[in-house]
């Protein structure tokens, strides 16, 4: 630590600049007014005045020739104490992120605090002696009270890399990066005004604060450029500082129609003037923070439900009127959905909250014909629901407790078994078996449906490789593929991989896909579909007439059966019309040489009658239920043999 009359001077106002330019940048922008930041500011302020002493030290040295040693001495223990704030705040700066995560950070931050009580006690009372190198020209300082400084800023630093290094995958990546540089460079500075006796402390303190800055605290990288709100980057910190104190807080999203951006009466700089207007309107409803997403959406996020309802209610009254784009006076439609978290522990941090958020509003926005979306405690249920639903799955994969049912598909003209579906099933730890129906729908939506399927296509040709099933006269299995896994490019390689492994002869597999397959991307649904053709597999079309476009898809996919749904099925039994409907759909498919098989066949009525009009198989509670492994191969004795 020292000072020289006019390196020490140049160096800190070099220092001072950069600090300086950072005050100017901050005064007057938006502030999310989270941890990080107002350690940020302390930290600034601790640099400054760091800073300010040491150039006030050196001109009093100018000027005075150390006449007046106790207001020196005042100057000069302000100045190692503001160092040494500094190092400890910058401690708890990189661990604000982890309180939650780690429990460990409360017992460091209790460490690093007493490091600093002791050194700063050292401070007040240890003496300081003032030494001239003549080399260099310069005042330089020694005595106990620096050593302690020493020493205390020393461990800080060497517990911030210990931090860095530790807990790296739970840190913002920038955040490490910038903690990295910054402690490196104090590291080196230190080594150099304590050997040297070059002022360089302050001067990395500022360089320090700087990076902060441009990496991290950069108020501008929070805004949204075109109405000054905060952006959806500033939503996330600011929901990680809201979410980490638990409160009963509340938001409105609130969804304008798109056309608005787009319409040719409200067009360009028109368009940009009335989302200027609209951010400003929803400014002076009392939120903590208005965010501006991509597109045409906005959130206001409320500290308690009151505020939340008063605004939701001015909302809906000014979106009733018309406003004005520079004299074009036009209706707005907006559709606002209204969140409560009573209990934030639904989730397990504020990032799976902003997911269901997000979540509710796919889900909703475009289909839900209600003025007013409202996310409670009905929601808050289901997602708990899902979330146990979903700990279930992960937990019988795991276990290997996923079974594959199958349902005996009957031919026709062979009047025997030929074929089957495998259809999966959970066993709980009780016993019980869980339906697909439960969670199926889970599993697609949360992804788990991926791996789910591969087990049950990997214990399917298990099945049909140790039990001969093609000696039994079952001459395929039929497995599912939900729309979500056709969707995935390496689907194909995967189940070839598997088929090769356990040597399964692919004609004895055939996959089941939907219409909802073909339009979530058919593009990589074919690309799949023609690897597992020409490798040797077959694929049906799944539950046809539950939709809309399926004539078509039986054109133009590569699939050797269409399967009718129970509802179909039934509806030939119940209504001329079906009956008319389905004739026309069975000769359709027989023209392009194409295999039927009928679901949901109950009665013997029904099955003699779909024999004559040429169904090819029958599926149905006629013959049996899904069962398990055992009682199929049972059933196949009494049938087949």
């Amino acid at each position: 630590m020292i000072w020289g009359e006019n390196m020490n001077i140049q160096i800190q106002l070099c220092g001072m600049a950069l600090l300086f330019i950072i005050v100017l940048l901050l005064v007057g922008q938006r502030k999310i007014n989270v941890s990080s930041q107002k350690v940020f500011n302390t930290i600034l302020v601790c640099v400054m005045s760091s800073t300010v002493c040491n150039i006030l030290m050196t001109l009093f040295l100018q000027v005075y020739k150390m006449q007046n040693i106790f207001f020196e001495e005042i100057l000069t223990r302000i100045y190692m104490l503001s160092t040494i704030f500094v190092c400890a705040l910058s401690f708890i700066y990189f661990t604000v992120e982890l309180e939650y995560v780690i429990a460990d950070i409360v017992r460091l931050r209790r460490a690093a605090t007493a490091v600093m009580c002791v050194s700063v006690f050292a401070i007040i009372i240890c003496n300081i002696e003032y030494r001239f190198d003549s080399k260099f020209g310069v005042v330089y300082l020694r005595g106990s009270a620096v050593n302690m400084a020493y020493i205390a800023a020393v461990v800080l630093v060497l517990s911030n890399f210990i931090i860095l290094f530790r807990y790296k995958r739970y840190m913002d990546k920038r955040r490490w990066e910038a903690g990295l540089v910054w402690m490196t460079m104090w590291i080196c500075s230190a080594l150099v005004q304590y050997f040297n006796h070059v002022p360089t402390i302050d001067y990395a303190g500022a360089l320090g604060v700087c990076l902060l800055f441009i990496k991290l605290e950069n108020p501008e990288s929070y805004l949204d450029r075109e109405t000054g709100l905060f952006n959806e980057q500033s939503m996330k910190l600011f929901m990680k500082s809201l979410y980490k104190k638990n409160p009963n807080f509340s938001m409105i999203t609130v969804a304008t129609n798109e056309s608005m951006y787009s319409s040719e009466e409200i067009s360009g700089k028109k368009a940009l003037l009335m989302a200027i207007k609209i951010s400003e309107f929803f400014e002076t409803l009392g939120a903590e923070i208005v965010v501006k997403h991509v597109g045409w959406m906005h959130t206001l996020v409320f500290e308690n439900s009151e505020k939340m309802k008063i605004a939701s209610e001015k909302i809906q009254k000014r979106f009733s009127l018309k406003w004005d784009a520079d004299k074009k006076y036009t209706d707005i439609q907006v559709k606002p959905i209204i969140f409560e978290f009573p209990d934030c522990s639904i989730a397990e941090n504020e990032t799976q909250m902003l997911e269901y958020v997000n979540t509710f509003v796919n889900e909703n926005i475009k289909t839900s014909t209600s003025k007013l979306l409202v996310f409670d405690g009905k929601y808050i249920d289901k997602i708990t629901e899902n979330n146990k639903i979903s700990a279930m799955i992960v937990d019988a994969i795991r276990e290997d407790r996923i079974e594959v049912f199958y349902q005996p598909i009957y031919s026709t003209k062979n009047k025997l078994y030929t074929s089957a579906e495998a259809l999966v099933r959970i066993r709980e730890k009780d016993g019980k078996l869980v339906m697909p129906g439960v969670f199926i729908p889970v599993a697609e939506k949360n992804g788990l449906i991926i791996e789910l399927g591969k087990v049950v296509f990997r214990k399917a040709c298990m099945f049909l490789k140790e039990n001969n099933l093609t000696d039994k006269g079952i001459k395929y299995l039929e497995i599912n593929l939900s729309a979500v896994q056709c969707v995935k490019e390496e689907l194909a390689e995967q189940y070839i991989e598997i088929m090769e492994e356990l040597q399964i002869d692919p004609k004895t597999i055939n996959l089941e896909i939907t219409e909802s397959a073909a339009l979530s991307s058919k593009e990589i649904l074919l690309k799949n579909m023609n690897k597992l053709i020409e490798y040797g597999v077959e694929f049906s079309l799944d539950d046809f007439g539950t939709g809309y476009s399926n004539l078509n898809y039986i054109l133009e996919l590569p699939i050797s059966i269409v399967k009718f749904d129970r509802q179909m099925t039934n509806l030939y039994f119940e209504s001329e019309k079906g009956k008319l409907i389905m004739d026309a759909a069975i000769n359709m498919i027989k023209a392009v040489g194409t295999k039927i098989v009928s679901e949901g066949v109950e009665t013997k009525n029904q099955l003699e009658v779909l024999e004559k009009v040429s169904i090819d198989y029958i599926q149905g509670y006629y013959f049996s239920k899904p069962i398990s492994g055992s009682d199929f191969l049972e059933l196949l004795k009494e049938k087949n043999q």
